[in-house]
C-alpha cells in the first residue's frame, strides 16, 4: 500500500512539476504596457548608471527595490531629455510628482508566491544583475527575465541548475565565501575556488533519502503549484521614509486600543505595512500575552467591510463633500446657539490631542462611549486610593476567590492579566479555591 502511495505522490509531484516549471511565461509579460516609457538601455548603458544607484535595496534586502518617485525626479527636475519622446515621458514621471501619486509599474519580474528569494544573498556573494536579469543594458524597455544565455529565468529548474553547477561549497557540503566581489557589474576580486561543487553533493545521495526528498516535494508541488492568476502591479513609495528598507521588517511597540485594558503589543511591519501583532513581553499589564481581539486588529486595518469613506446619510461620500457638510453643519449649530457635542470611544495620545484641539476651535466638548465600560471600578479606586484608574488585582495571592458572575477571562477589567493571575491562584500546588456564581457558562 505505502509502494502505491509513493507512486501516486511522484506522478502528481511530476506533474505539477512540470506545471510550475512553465508557470512564468515570458511572450506574457513582454509586451506589457507601461505608464511609463522607462529604457534601461538609455539609463545604464548610455548615462553608464549602476543598477544599484535605483535598485538601492538590492545588497541589503530581500527585495530589490522599486526606486521612489523622489528618485526619479531628483535627477529629471534638471535633465528634461534630449529627444521628444524623452520629454513625453519625463513629463509624466513630473506629472506624477506633482499630484503627489505612485507610478504604478506592472510588475515584469514575477515569482511564485511560494518561493522565497533573497536578492541580498545572491548580490553579496558576488553574482552580477546579468546573471538572472540578463544584458539590461541593451534593452531599451523592461528587460523580460533572461540569463546570460539567453535562457528564460524565474523557473525552479533554471535555479536548480545554477545552483548545481555554478555553487562552489566546502568540503563539509556548505557553501563557500563569496565567490567575487562586483560593484556596479564590473568584478572587484575573484575569491579562492572551493573545493567541489553543488552537483558532487547531489550525487552522494542515497535511494533511501532521494525517495523521502521526492515524496514530500511531489506532495508540497502539488499544494504550492497555483501561481500568478495574471500582471501585477508594483507601487513605489512616492517618498519613502529614511530608515525603512524595502522586504525587511521593523517592529514597533505600542498599546493596544481595543478595549480600555491597554495592553502591551509588539507589531511586525514591512513597508509601512502592518504583518502581526504580539503581546509584548517587557509590559507590565499583560507581559507577553495578547487576547484574541488584540490578535484580530489587525484585520480591522485590511477588512474588506471596512468603513473606507466618509458615510454622509447612509451613503459613501469623497472627503472634500464630506468636510464641507460637516463645516456647514458647525456653522449653522453655532449660528443657532446649540451645543456641539462628538461621541468618541475612549482615545489617547495624539489622537486624542487632536480631538480636544478639534473641540476647542469648534466650542464643543467630548463624550466617551465604552461599551466595557469600568468606571465603577476607577470610582471606587478613586474613593479608597485617591486615583482614578482601573486597579490591579492579585488574583495569584488569593487562597479562596469568590466571583459573582464576573467574566474576568473574557471581557472584565484586563482579561490577559487577570488569566496570568488567576492560573496562579488555581494552580494544584496553592491549594487555592475559586468559587463562581453565575447564570451561564463562560470561559472564566
Amino acid at each position: 500500500m505505502q509502494r502505491y502511495v509513493l507512486y501516486i505522490l511522484l506522478t502528481v509531484g511530476a506533474v505539477f512539476s512540470a506545471l510550475s516549471a512553465q508557470a512564468y511565461d515570458a511572450e506574457t509579460f513582454k509586451n506589457i504596457g507601461q505608464p511609463i516609457k522607462f529604457s534601461h538601455k538609455t539609463h545604464a548603458l548610455t548615462n553608464q548608471i549602476s543598477c544599484e544607484y535605483c535598485h538601492t535595496e538590492a545588497r541589503r534586502s530581500k527585495s530589490s527595490g522599486i526606486p521612489a518617485v523622489r528618485s526619479c525626479v531628483g535627477c529629471h527636475i534638471v535633465i528634461a531629455g534630449t529627444t521628444p519622446e524623452q520629454q513625453t515621458e519625463i513629463k509624466k514621471v513630473l506629472d506624477y510628482w506633482e499630484k503627489k501619486e505612485s507610478i504604478p509599474w506592472k510588475k515584469i519580474h514575477d515569482l511564485p508566491d511560494h518561493a522565497n528569494f533573497s536578492h541580498k544573498r545572491h548580490v553579496t556573494v558576488g553574482l552580477d544583475c546579468t546573471n538572472c536579469h540578463g544584458d539590461v543594458k541593451q534593452v531599451d524597455g523592461a528587460p523580460v527575465p533572461q540569463d546570460a544565455r539567453g535562457q528564460v529565468a524565474l523557473t525552479m529548474g533554471w535555479c536548480i541548475s545554477c545552483h548545481r553547477e555554478q555553487t562552489p561549497i566546502t568540503d563539509k557540503g556548505k557553501i563557500a565565501a563569496p565567490v567575487r566581489k562586483t560593484r556596479g557589474g564590473d568584478v572587484i576580486a575573484e575569491a579562492p575556488v572551493a573545493a567541489g561543487t553543488m552537483q558532487a553533493k547531489v550525487d552522494c545521495v542515497n535511494r533511501r533519502d532521494f525517495f523521502k526528498i521526492a515524496a514530500s516535494g511531489g506532495a508540497g508541488l502539488a499544494l504550492a503549484s497555483c501561481n500568478n492568476d495574471g500582471v501585477e502591479d508594483i507601487i513605489p513609495k512616492l517618498l519613502p521614509p529614511d530608515n525603512m528598507v524595502t522586504g525587511t521588517p521593523y517592529h514597533f511597540n505600542t498599546i493596544c486600543r481595543e478595549c480600555s485594558s491597554g495592553c502591551g503589543i509588539t507589531l511586525k511591519t514591512r513597508e509601512g505595512r502592518v504583518l502581526t501583532a504580539a503581546g509584548n513581553e517587557k509590559h507590565p499589564i499583560n507581559k507577553g500575552a495578547i487576547c484574541p481581539v488584540g490578535q484580530a486588529s489587525v484585520q480591522g486595518l485590511y477588512n474588506p467591510a471596512r468603513i473606507k469613506k466618509p458615510i454622509l446619510k447612509g451613503e459613501e461620500t469623497a472627503w472634500e463633500d464630506a468636510l464641507k457638510a460637516l463645516a456647514e453643519q458647525i456653522k449653522s449649530a453655532k449660528a443657532a446657539g446649540k451645543k456641539i457635542v462628538l461621541l468618541t470611544a475612549p482615545e489617547t495620545g495624539v489622537l486624542s490631542d487632536l480631538t480636544d484641539e478639534f473641540l476647542t476651535q469648534t466650542g464643543g466638548e467630548r463624550l466617551e462611549l465604552d461599551v466595557n465600560a469600568d468606571n465603577t471600578l476607577r470610582l471606587v479606586s478613586e474613593k479608597l486610593f485617591g486615583v482614578y484608574e482601573k486597579p490591579a488585582f492579585h488574583f495569584d495571592r488569593a487562597r479562596v476567590l469568590i466571583n459573582f458572575g464576573s467574566d474576568f477571562l473574557e471581557s472584565w477589567n484586563t482579561p490577559t492579566e487577570n488569566a496570568k493571575n488567576s492560573q496562579k491562584c488555581t494552580a494544584i500546588k496553592t491549594g487555592a479555591k475559586h468559587v463562581f456564581i453565575t447564570s451561564r457558562t463562560t470561559s472564566t
